[in-house]
């Protein structure tokens, strides 16, 4: 797992792709118990549920970023 840092507020994340849905998520590089999603041993990423151990559970960084609103993707109107 290779840590980064988020170009918005200088945090240590990772970039871990979703085994479901095949998106590329960023996550915050330190486990957490609150964590919504689940890292597995092997990096298989998946959201988190109840019963998950909590070293295996990471927060989303766009939920703890100040200045995640930088990295939405806007919606196009019709």
């Amino acid at each position: 797992m290779e840590i980064k840092s988020c170009k918005a507020c200088g945090a240590r994340v990772v970039f871990i792709r979703h085994n479901v849905t095949g998106n590329i998520m960023c996550l915050d590089a330190e486990p957490n118990p609150r964590g919504n999603m689940h890292m597995s041993s092997e990096g298989l990423l998946s959201s988190a549920h109840a019963g998950d151990p909590d070293d295996h559970r990471y927060m989303s960084h766009h939920a703890t970023c100040p200045d995640a609103e930088k990295f939405r993707k806007r919606r196009v109107k019709e």
